[in-house]
C-alpha cells in the first residue's frame, strides 16, 4: 500500500487551449514540438555567430546593399587596402580583398575585430556576424522543419504501420493524428541540411559539410527532449510496468494500454537528450578547435541513438513487426546511426591528427 501511495497518477488534458473563432484545439504536444524548434533556432543563431568569428570568412552575402557599399568604400580610408577596382563588376575580387583586410594585424588584431570594424564603418550596407547568422538560420529553419516532418512521418509509415497506411493512404497526410518516427526525422534532417549546405555553402562558417553538420546537431537534442515531454503529456510511447518508487500511473494511455504503474521512459529519454546537449555544447564552447570536422555530429548520432537503443528495453513495443528475433524495430533502426556516429568520430580524429598534414597520409 505504501508503494501505491508513492506512485504518481498522470492524466492531464492533451489540449492546452482552444483557438477562439475557429474553435481549433492546440495541444501541448504541438506547443512543445514548436518550442523545441524555437530553442534550437535561437541557439543556432548564437552558435553560428561564434563560429563565424572563429573560422568564418566574408562572402558576397555580407554586403546587403552593393551600390551603397561600393559608393561608401570609394570614399573610405579602407579603400587603400582593396587592390581591385571598386565597382559592381568586381564583387568577387573585393570580397577576397576584404578577407585579407580582416586578417591584417595593422587593421584589426583578430578576424572578429576585423568583421566588426567593417560593420562599424558601413553599418547600413555591410552586415554583422549576427546579421549573417540570423539570415542563414532563418532559412535553415524551414529546411529543418520540412525535413523533420516529412522524414518523421514517412519513417513512421514505412517502419511501424505500413500495412495500415497502405489500406488508408490518405491518412499519411493526417499528421495531426500522431505518428512520427525519430529515425525517419534523422534521415529527413540529414537530407534537408545537405540541400541547405549545397545552396548556401559559400556563406557558411567553415569549409565542409561535416563542420556545418557539427554546428547544426549541437542543439538538436533539445528538440528531441521537448518532443519526448510532449509524448509524456500525451501518454504515448509508454514504458513497461514496474513497481519502482518513481513509477507513474498513466490514467488514459493513448494506445489503450492497461492502467498500471510504468517506467516514465519519455522522461528518461528527455533527460538523456538534455545531458547530451550539455556535453556537446560544453565541448564545442571550450574545446571546439581541438576536434576535427564531424566530431560533434558523430557524438550526436552515437549518444542519441545509443540512448534510444537502451531505452527500447524499457518501452512497450510500438509494432508487432519482427525483423530480427530478440530485437525491436527501434533498436534495429538505431544501429546504422550509431555506426555512422562512430565513423564520423573516427574521421574527425584522423582529420585533427598531425599525421593528416603529412605527405605520407592520404585519406
Amino acid at each position: 500500500m505504501d508503494s501505491l501511495l508513492a506512485w504518481i497518477t498522470w492524466n492531464p488534458s492533451r489540449e492546452a487551449f482552444t483557438v477562439p473563432l475557429i474553435d481549433r484545439p492546440v495541444t501541448w504536444y504541438g506547443i512543445l514540438f514548436a518550442s523545441g524548434f524555437a530553442i534550437c533556432y535561437l541557439l543556432l543563431i548564437y552558435i553560428f555567430k561564434i563560429q563565424i568569428w572563429r573560422t568564418g570568412k566574408i562572402s558576397k552575402l555580407w554586403v546587403k546593399n552593393w551600390p551603397k557599399f561600393i559608393s561608401e568604400l570609394k570614399t573610405s580610408p579602407l579603400q587603400s587596402h582593396v587592390s581591385s577596382p571598386v565597382s559592381k563588376d568586381n564583387k568577387d575580387e573585393i570580397v577576397n580583398n576584404l578577407n585579407q583586410l580582416i586578417t591584417n594585424p595593422q587593421i584589426a588584431p583578430t578576424r572578429k575585430a576585423g568583421m566588426q570594424l567593417l560593420h562599424k564603418k558601413f553599418p547600413t550596407s555591410f552586415m554583422s556576424a549576427y546579421d549573417v547568422s540570423f539570415y542563414l538560420i532563418d532559412r535553415l529553419l524551414w529546411y529543418a522543419i520540412l525535413g523533420t516532418l516529412i522524414g518523421a512521418r514517412l519513417g513512421h509509415v514505412l517502419f511501424y504501420e505500413l500495412a495500415r497506411y497502405l489500406q488508408n493512404p490518405l491518412e499519411i497526410f493526417m499528421v495531426w493524428n500522431g505518428g512520427l518516427a525519430s529515425h525517419g526525422a534523422a534521415i529527413g534532417l540529414l537530407l534537408a541540411t545537405y540541400l541547405f549546405y549545397v545552396r548556401y555553402r559559400d556563406s557558411l562558417p567553415g569549409s565542409s559539410y561535416f563542420l556545418f553538420l557539427d554546428l547544426f546537431t549541437i542543439p538538436v537534442p533539445i528538440a528531441g527532449a521537448c518532443i519526448r515531454l510532449g509524448n509524456f503529456i500525451n501518454q504515448e510511447i509508454l514504458g513497461t510496468p514496474t513497481t519502482l518508487p518513481w513509477a507513474i500511473i498513466f490514467g488514459n494511455p493513448a494506445d489503450g494500454s492497461a492502467v498500471l504503474p510504468r517506467h516514465p521512459v519519455m522522461l528518461y529519454e528527455a533527460a538523456a537528450y538534455l545531458l547530451i546537449f550539455g556535453l556537446s555544447y560544453t565541448l564545442w564552447k571550450y574545446r571546439g578547435s581541438k576536434f576535427g570536422p564531424g566530431f560533434f555530429s558523430g557524438l550526436f548520432f552515437t549518444l542519441v541513438f545509443s540512448a534510444r537503443f537502451i531505452m527500447e528495453f524499457l518501452k512497450v513495443a510500438q509494432t508487432d513487426v519482427v525483423v530480427i528475433p530478440g530485437m525491436r524495430m527501434g533498436q534495429l533502426l538505431s544501429i546504422p546511426f550509431i555506426i555512422l556516429g562512430l565513423l564520423l568520430i573516427w574521421r574527425s580524429y584522423l582529420v585533427a591528427s598531425p599525421a593528416w598534414h603529412s605527405k605520407e597520409y592520404h585519406p
